[in-house]
């Protein structure tokens, strides 16, 4: 068993150290706002083999335009993929942010279509997805059963609260609850949100339910690497 599982961990580093380039993602989105994202924090074992990709430490000339940027981080401490990590397609640790792209402020009208979430909870409620009259409390947020949309699934929440005081904004998040269905091989929280950071973005991220107690450090620290990572040069874009 021992030898059996040393050969496992040599054969993963071999791995991680064959795909490994330690060079930074650039991307451009719709709204000129341009980001160097980390090595670690990137499919790097797959955009090594996409040349219109650039990877490097230098801003390039010309940054190539995308749809939307996307990564993954880790729990407990927000790490990028490691060795030990980066082959596992469904690792409980993984914090996956599918999506970060530009959204109108238009979505912020009252009733308007979209992810702003004051709208979207009223939503839920016009439509009957939760009943308004009966919650609980978890974690910073109010939480509301979901009507069964599959049965086998088991129970599901929408919770809603404040995710960040200092701009006034709200995050509904969609959570798998315990005991968890044996048809919910991999029961998830994941939640999509306007938020008026640079000039309008729209969030989606996703991970494991069990670190339903943790939405909070992981929503901010999401907020932190795209601060973080932003190269933009013009002074003028709002954060």
């Amino acid at each position: 068993m021992t030898g059996s599982n040393s050969h496992k961990l040599n054969t993963s580093e071999n791995d991680f150290q064959k795909s490994w380039t330690g060079k930074p993602y650039w991307i451009r989105l719709e709204n000129n706002l341009v980001f160097k994202i980390p090595a670690q924090f990137t499919a790097f074992w797959i955009l090594k083999d996409h040349p219109e990709i650039i990877l490097s430490e230098s801003r390039p000339a010309s940054v190539p335009l995308v749809i939307a940027l996307g990564f993954s981080m880790f729990m407990p401490n927000f790490q990028g993929y490691t060795a030990d990590n980066f082959l596992n397609e469904f690792d409980e640790n993984e914090i996956k942010v599918l999506s970060i792209e530009p959204a109108s402020g238009a979505s912020t009208e009252p009733g308007a279509p979209g992810s702003y979430p004051p709208n979207q909870f009223y939503r839920l409620q016009k439509y009957g997805v939760i009943d308004p009259s009966k919650f609980e409390d978890k974690y910073g947020l109010r939480c509301y059963d979901e009507k069964p949309f599959d049965k086998d699934m088991g129970p599901i929440q929408i919770c809603y609260g404040m995710r960040d005081a200092s701009l006034d904004e709200y995050i509904p998040l969609r959570v798998y609850m315990p005991p968890y269905s044996v048809n919910a091989k991999f029961p998830i929280m994941q939640t999509t949100y306007f938020t008026k950071k640079y000039g309008g973005l729209e969030i989606t991220w996703r991970a494991h339910a069990k670190h339903f107690s943790h939405w909070k450090e992981i929503d901010s620290q999401i907020s932190k690497y795209i601060d973080q990572w932003n190269m933009t040069e013009d002074s003028h874009v709002s954060r």
